[in-house]
């Protein structure tokens, strides 16, 4: 190991979790094509302001004016603080900067387009989950006629395994004529599509771009895709690339030099284009990094590139890369800070809600308030972190940097007729939620905005958990999306460890953001019932934005309770005139058993056994009977019933009686 890896690695550890100081050996600061004729300053010079949701971004931009502008972001934008917009445009306006505030500066499922704009910085931002059917599909995308764009230090991903390749679209994209660019220690992962340099093969303008020192991961290709024009990529790591890395196609010149490819499949190559391009290659290094060649994946022909610009200083032996990049790429290394005598204080939460505002940088001495608010069904539990209070709005003054989070618990009403229980892709293992195969995506047609993903293989499936007095008939309800023409259209469903259902059906949506709902009527025993639907195709399968479950009382269940287990929260109440039974003998037992029922008034009974899935396992009274008033003596003579344990439900129409037996 060389001393610079050896002493970059030292210093990670050192640093301990959360620190991304600059380390030695990385050069910040504007290099490459973006740097030469006029150079890019972006909104230097200029006014600032700051930022948290996507209207007063968009605000900001449109309402800019001749001075340069600055424009901070101190928070999340999100669809949902964008209404009306489908995407953050810088159209028609030169000179600006967007950058983010330490960490807090991220676009949550809406992208950023630069169009007819120049000399504009785009620094410090986390930007993913961007759908392919939102705005223009891209996280960041630059569109000419565009001139001097420098992205820096930002951090870009979708999702890569478990969705089709074109769910999302590009991370990184420039198309028409748009020239002097540079994308310099950015973090791009997690993608079909990484960045493509023109739009399509007839997109000829003499595009000029440098990347440099950008950490590629977890990505099947485009790294760049280079159409026409002329390139520079250097010092780039690229891990784990599934088909091709650097592709420049239709007559591109590009320089490729001292870039480190870790198991990343044909590092340089020209493909899928009629007219190939050229590369001018030297100082790579490749691990695990074959060339599979095929008649439409050639070798990159040779060309001369000239580089207008010095870039000695910034440049790295390729063996340095990947600690240099994974060390000094993505978000928080730059950035404003906080200026003395300021604090930030941020928020999460739990459960369904939100608060607000959710973060800030606020003045030492300033009177903040936060206010949670919960989602319909859920209600305010508390606050924790740097604070145990339930005052809601809380105020305090700020002295010091704070991290709070705000505990929303569903607010169901126990012994309900009809209640409901709606669990999110959000709620947690105490909220009903209890495991799935996959990941969270953003979706803007979903109700909170994100879908539980399964990965596409067979036996991958999600697991909740209710809990219900009585057992009896409920139904369950599915919000989904399921797109794609390659999709399985059913899944199995079990309860309680027994499958009842081999086909749920999913049918196909029209698009990835139109929903629909699937309802099924099962039978759930009294107590905790897990609920699991599972794939049984290698395929992808329908996002599912909720799981629905009603009936008579219920409500979501701690995942660590047991299948049976009867937590109290659902009593069942015994009012006046209501059935009780007296005794059940012998319990445990093995094959004949006595129940001695006493009605307070006359009612139709109806009594059953069912076992702990939920299955109705033998009839006590079959059909019903009226009984007046009084004791009655129920007889059940067991002849299939195995040892384990079984429950009675006994219903009048006025109320219900349940309890256990144990058959030994």
């Amino acid at each position: 190991m060389n001393k610079l890896l050896l002493f970059l690695l030292l210093a990670l550890l050192l640093a301990g979790p959360g620190s991304r100081a600059q380390t030695p050996g990385a050069t910040f600061g504007l290099f490459g094509y973006a740097g030469t004729t006029t150079g890019t300053t972006g909104g230097a010079g200029g006014t600032s302001v700051t930022v948290n949701t996507g209207t007063a971004l968009q605000a900001a931009i449109n309402s800019k004016g001749a001075q340069p502008l600055t424009i901070y972001i101190n928070g999340t934008i999100t669809p949902a603080n964008s209404p009306g917009l489908d995407k953050i445009e810088v159209k028609n306006k030169n000179d600006i900067s967007i950058i983010g505030f330490a960490t807090l500066g991220e676009f949550n499922g809406i992208g950023i387009k630069v169009f007819r704009a120049n000399n504009i910085i785009l620094q410090n931002l986390k930007v993913h989950h961007v759908l392919a059917s939102f705005g223009d599909g891209d996280c960041i995308s630059i569109e000419g006629p565009a001139s001097h764009v420098w992205v820096d230090h930002c951090e870009l991903y979708n999702v890569y395994q478990g969705t089709g390749v074109d769910d999302y679209d590009g991370l990184l994209d420039a198309k028409s004529d748009c020239e002097y660019l540079t994308f310099s220690w950015n973090y791009l992962h997690d993608a079909w599509k990484a960045s493509l340099m023109g739009f399509t093969d007839t997109d000829n303008f003499d595009r000029k771009i440098t990347y440099h020192h950008n950490r590629f991961e977890n990505i099947n290709s485009r790294l760049p895709l280079f159409r026409f024009g002329s390139g520079h990529v250097f010092n780039n790591y690229y891990k784990d690339i599934a088909s091709t890395c650097i592709n420049p196609r239709m007559g591109a010149c590009v320089k490729i030099e001292n870039n480190y490819f870790d198991n990343a499949r044909n590092p340089y190559v020209t493909a899928y284009s009629a007219q190939d391009g050229f590369g001018d290659v030297s100082g790579n290094v490749l691990v695990n990094s074959p060339f599979v060649y095929a008649s439409d994946v050639r070798v990159l022909p040779v060309c001369t590139a000239t580089i207008p610009y010095a870039y000695a200083s910034v440049l790295n032996p390729a063996a340095d890369v990947p600690a240099l990049v994974l060390a000094n790429a993505g978000i928080g290394i730059v950035g404003p800070t906080l200026a003395p005598g300021t604090f930030q204080v941020s928020t999460a939460v739990v459960g369904q809600g939100s608060v607000s505002p959710a973060s800030g940088v606020y003045n030492q001495g300033q009177l903040l308030t936060l206010t949670a608010t919960p989602a319909s069904g859920w209600q305010f539990a508390g606050w924790s972190g740097d604070t145990t209070a339930t005052t809601n709005p809380l105020t305090f003054p700020v002295r010091r940097s704070r991290a709070l989070t705000a505990t929303f618990t569903q607010s169901t009403t126990p012994g309900a007729p009809g209640s409901l229980v709606r669990i999110e892709d959000s709620a947690l293992p105490a909220t009903g939620l209890c495991s799935f195969d996959g990941v969270v995506s953003t979706n803007s047609g979903a109700d909170n905005g994100s879908v539980i993903n399964l990965t596409n293989s067979s036996g991958r499936g999600i697991t909740w958990k209710v809990e219900v007095a009585p057992a009896g008939l409920y139904q369950l309800k599915w919000r989904y999306v399921n797109s794609s023409a390659s999709s399985a259209f059913t899944a199995k469903l079990s309860i309680n460890g027994t499958e009842v259902n081999p086909a749920v059906p999913f049918p196909r949506t029209s698009n990835s953001t139109t929903f629909a709902l699937t309802t099924l009527d099962v039978t759930l025993g009294p107590g905790v019932n897990e609920i699991r639907l599972e794939t049984t195709q290698t395929a992808s399968f329908a996002d599912i934005d909720w799981l629905e479950v009603s009936g008579t009382r219920l409500v979501a269940a701690n995942c660590a309770s047991a299948v049976g287990t009867i937590t109290g929260v659902l009593p069942v109440k015994t009012p006046r005139g209501a059935p009780a039974v007296v005794q059940v003998y012998p319990n445990p037992g093995k094959s004949a058993f006595t129940f001695d029922v006493t009605l307070r008034r006359a009612g139709h009974v109806q009594a059953a056994l069912y076992s702990a899935t939920g299955a109705k396992v033998a009839d006590l009274l079959p059909g019903g009977k009226l009984l007046p008033a009084g004791t009655h003596q129920l007889l059940y003579q067991n002849t299939t019933l195995p040892a384990g344990v079984y429950y009675y439900i006994l219903e009048t129409g006025y109320e219900t009686c349940s309890g256990k037996l144990l058959v030994e």
